[in-house]
């Protein structure tokens, strides 16, 4: 996966299982890569849902009306393990 991101605290789920947090970017807009391990069991037969937690640096500053983050996302794949 390459992406591009600026909260620290932005989560990545597959199918509601947490896989990490991504990367931030440098702020050169270079494309950042990253990669998570998936466990087999977190993945399902067909449809299988990724999604992405925006999150904040200062909750106790941000109501949850206001969070919000512009990430970008390119050659996402799923390989398996080269055992």
């Amino acid at each position: 996966m390459e992406l591009q991101s600026h909260e620290p605290t932005n989560a990545l789920f597959l199918n509601g299982h947490f896989l990490g947090y991504l990367p931030q970017k440098d702020w050169t807009y270079a494309w950042v890569s990253a990669s998570f391990p998936v466990p087999s069991e977190f993945l399902w037969p067909g449809y299988n849902e990724l999604t992405v937690l925006a999150g904040y640096v200062a909750p106790p500053f941000q109501g949850a009306a206001s969070i919000w983050d512009e990430v970008l996302f390119r050659d996402i794949f799923l390989e398996r393990d080269a055992r």
